[in-house]
């Protein structure tokens, strides 16, 4: 290992140490979001809102690749390709940068873009959605719930295990009824129709989740949470 390598994953790790520290009121989710990252080659994060925690979950994802890279590496004597891609509605954090220097460095390929009506989408193993409903007032509710459903509508054929959708402002329980969106505007609903329409996803619920994930499947994978969490 070269020093530099060395040193990048060291940087990686005491970022997701500070990142379990700056989301110490959320951090089963951090914890749950690491341990999906794990079980993945290939990361899209998909960023709707603008926000300034966003990458405290950008290190755990890159953390849990950098998981399972060494263990691939020390078990099967070979190194195996991982990569995030990050799309920004907004402007780039100016941190990105950091991680981007970090990820190359350490072996993870990292490439970010401007999320635009024509982007060119990976097939990528999961993609981390995230959404800032605090941001919202009366006039833009309905928005969240259409830019969720317009991007899951459009990318799932490229997404090959899970879906993930962070919203900071998902207060409700996951009482998903597939039958009725009722007068949830947000990740729930457009979730739920999302489901309605595409029967090869299904809603993986976990003893982990309670209110602000909300976690899709493919259907056809033979995937269950035990085997990750």
């Amino acid at each position: 290992m070269s020093k530099y390598r060395e040193y990048a994953l060291k940087l990686i790790h005491k970022r997701y140490l500070d990142a379990r520290i700056s989301l110490f009121d959320v951090f089963p989710y951090g914890e749950l979001l690491l341990n999906f990252s794990k079980e993945c080659n290939h990361i899209t994060e998909m960023i709707l809102s603008p926000i300034n925690n966003k990458l405290s979950f950008t290190w755990t994802m890159l953390y849990g690749l950098h998981q399972s890279k060494e263990k691939h590496k020390m078990i099967y004597g070979k190194d195996v390709d991982k990569k995030i891609v990050s799309l920004s509605k907004d402007k780039f954090h100016n941190e990105l940068a950091y991680v981007m220097d970090l990820a190359i460095y350490s072996d993870i390929q990292f490439e970010m873009f401007r999320l635009k009506h024509k982007i060119k989408f990976e097939q990528t193993d999961m993609l981390f959605l995230y959404v800032d409903s605090r941001s919202s007032i009366n006039d833009n509710e309905y928005k969240i719930h259409s830019d969720i459903l317009e991007n899951l509508n459009k990318y799932s054929q490229f997404i090959n295990k899970y879906i993930l959708i962070y919203d900071m402002n998902f207060d409700k329980n996951l009482d998903f009824n597939l039958t009725s969106v009722k007068n949830d505007i947000g990740a729930k609903s457009a979730s739920i129709e999302f489901l309605q329409n595409n029967h090869d996803w299904s809603l993986l619920k976990t003893s982990n989740t309670e209110f602000r994930f909300t976690i899709l499947k493919r259907a056809e994978e033979n995937l269950y949470a035990k085997d990750i969490l």
